[in-house]
Order: C-alpha cells, then sequence, then structure tokens
C-alpha cells in the first residue's frame, strides 16, 4: 500500500487528488438539501429515528411519527429511492480510524484518520475522490476525504450543528461522545404543498436497527428495506432474502433506486454496508459497500481500502451522487443502477443459502 502510494505521488498524484476536489462540488450545488440522522448515543439530544437537517440548532426535519416510526426506534440509513452515481459521500462510526495517507494539511484536505485523530471523525461527512475514475472501479488507493465548508452540504460536524462543535481541525477532547451520523440523504422530504409544515410529501426509504420497536409491529428485521409513502404507511419494499441477507444481518447504510415513483415505488438497485457483527459479513469488511439487484445475490463494490478505511472500520452512513450536476429521468437512474455498475459487480457473488 505504501509503495502504491509513493507511485502516485510521483507521478502527479497531488495533481489527481487536486483535480478530483475540484471536481466533486460540481456533485452538488452549495444549497442542496441535507438531511441526516444521529444515533441514540449521541450528546445531542434527538431521536435516534428523527430525521435533521443543518442548523444552529439541530432542527428536526421529520419527527419519528412522521414516518411512521416511534421515539424508540433506531433509523439506521436513509435514501429517497434515486440515489445513483460513482461518487461516494459516506460517514463513519466513533471507532473508525482511517487509513493514513500522509496527506493532511499539506493537500489542502483531511482524511478520516486526521478527524480520527482530531476526535470527531464520526460527525463529519467524507467523500471518494474515485470521480475522477468515472465509470470504472476505485482504483487500489484509499481516497475518503473530508469535506470542507464550501463543497455542497459541509462535511464538518460544527456545520451540520453536532456535537462537538469544534471547527475541522481543532481536537476534541471533551468527555462526552461526540454526535454520531449513522444516517444521511441529500434530499428534502418536506416539500409540499407547504415546505416545512412537517409532513413527509415524498417517499422516505431506510433501514432500522435491531432492537427497533417498528420492526417487531412489521415482523421486519434489521436487513429488511422498509418504505413509508404518503398515503400508503410504512410497509416492507424488500426482504433481507431478496438483498442476499440474513436475518440476523443488519444493513447500516444505504443508497437505493427505485423506479415507480411517485407512485409505487420498486426496488431496482441496492448500495449497502452493514454493521459489525452482521452473519454475512464472513471475511468482508463493515467498511465494504455491497451491490444487489435484489436477485438474492450481492457484491463487493467498493472495499474498505479504496475508501480510505481499515478492514477494521465501519461506515455507517451513505450517499451516491454522480459526477456532474445532473437530474435524471427515473428510467435513467435505473439504468445507472443495473448498468453502471457492470463491470464491478463480477468481483465476488453471494447467495441466500
Amino acid at each position: 500500500m505504501s509503495r502504491t502510494l509513493d507511485a502516485l505521488r510521483a507521478a502527479g498524484g497531488s495533481l489527481v487528488l487536486a483535480l478530483a476536489v475540484l471536481l466533486i462540488p460540481a456533485t452538488l450545488s452549495a444549497g442542496t438539501f441535507a438531511t441526516f440522522s444521529i444515533d441514540s448515543g449521541s450528546t445531542t439530544a434527538r431521536s435516534g429515528a428523527a430525521i435533521l437537517s443543518p442548523g444552529t440548532a439541530v432542527p428536526v426535519h421529520l419527527t419519528p411519527s412522521a414516518i411512521g416510526l416511534t421515539s424508540g426506534d433506531e433509523l439506521d440509513a436513509l435514501s429517497d429511492g434515486q440515489d445513483a452515481g460513482n461518487v461516494v459521500y459516506f460517514s463513519v462510526d466513533r471507532v473508525s480510524v482511517g487509513q493514513n495517507l500522509g496527506y493532511g494539511f499539506s493537500y489542502g484536505f483531511l482524511t478520516i484518520y486526521d478527524q480520527h485523530a482530531l476526535g470527531h471523525a464520526a460527525a463529519d461527512l467524507y467523500v471518494t475522490t474515485n470521480a475522477v475514475y468515472a465509470g470504472s472501479a476505485p482504483p487500489s488507493v484509499g481516497s475518503g476525504l473530508h469535506i470542507l465548508d464550501g463543497f455542497g452540504p459541509s462535511g464538518n460536524q460544527a456545520a451540520f450543528g453536532l456535537y462537538p462543535t469544534s471547527g475541522y481541525a481543532s481536537k476534541y477532547t471533551g468527555g462526552s461522545p461526540i454526535d454520531n451520523i449513522d444516517a444521511m440523504n441529500f434530499t428534502d422530504f418536506d416539500i409540499s404543498p407547504v415546505g416545512g409544515d412537517g409532513v413527509a410529501d415524498r417517499p422516505a426509504f431506510f433501514s432500522l436497527g435491531a432492537g427497533s420497536p417498528t420492526l417487531g409491529s412489521l415482523s421486519a428485521g434489521a436487513a429488511d428495506v422498509l418504505v413509508w409513502t404518503p398515503g400508503g404507511g410504512l410497509s416492507i419494499l424488500a426482504t433481507a432474502a431478496q438483498v442476499g441477507l440474513t436475518a440476523g444481518d443488519d444493513i447500516d447504510a444505504m443508497a437505493l433506486v427505485t423506479s415507480g415513483l411517485p407512485g409505487t415505488p420498486t426496488p431496482v438497485g441496492l448500495w449497502f454496508s452493514l454493521a459489525p457483527g452482521s452473519p454475512s459479513l464472513g471475511g468482508d469488511s463493515a467498511a465494504d459497500i455491497f451491490f444487489s439487484r435484489f436477485d438474492g445475490s450481492y457484491s463487493v463494490l467498493y472495499t474498505a481500502e479504496s475508501l480510505g478505511l481499515l478492514n477494521s472500520d465501519n461506515v455507517d452512513a451513505l450517499e451516491l451522487q454522480p459526477l456532474l450536476t445532473v437530474t435524471p429521468e427515473p428510467a435513467t437512474l435505473a439504468l445507472l443502477a443495473l448498468g453502471g455498475v457492470g463491470a464491478a459487480i463480477g468481483l465476488r457473488r453471494r447467495r441466500r443459502r
């Protein structure tokens, strides 16, 4: 790994990374809306099932009841059903360390490793620079970078209004648990007829953490993909078996493409990560990102290394965006899900036993 990094630098790797950082903001305009959730162990007092939006007081975008949940549930992953692209945005849990890539301030940004050393990696948002390799599988060089202010939704916890409120380069030495972003999506779910009225006006797709009370009432599990639709309420969109998982697994990050919106959504493609301890992980990592077409199988699409992470780390929030600022039609999104990842799908497949 170190030889690969040295070779990249010798071949102008700093230019490649600089180009990547310049390209990534094009995927999101400065006004892009971000929604997210934090886990119930966070210092900021919010239900683990509430959908939040950035702000000084961390405003509640939608209460748990607005999407059919209870305050005791744990929102584990979130999507609007229209995620597709090769730019990967993600967050990690409190114990994730990241690879020491040796970049730091000398390249004008911080990596996951740098943010972990500063004590607040779990409340930040990261992006892979693999966008410069559009259409190909990720390079072997890890590339998870911290998003600085001005890069669409800021990646720093202070800009989200989360704890600790220190700047992105300030070390946190307090004793309270840092906030942990454990679900996110670049979507405003409360849009019409009166935006900001606390009512979900478009479908919300998500998974719930193991032990969430609502799972019992739905006879669902932590590896099932759930959906709340206006007028339709809460239901199971896809079962763990359709994804290729077992009942003991836990989807703790996902990006999703569906067809049939805004009417009856049909699952098309799912990018996801599994919580540590999920039986299906086997020798894979909770920092790997997998892909499923809901055909009872899944493949490793992005490895932990390609995201700048260690195999012992955990991706617990995920969003995908295209390289350029475009708003594809639903049919185009479906094609992206089914065709755009075809070259990488052959890496490894798992069938439900």
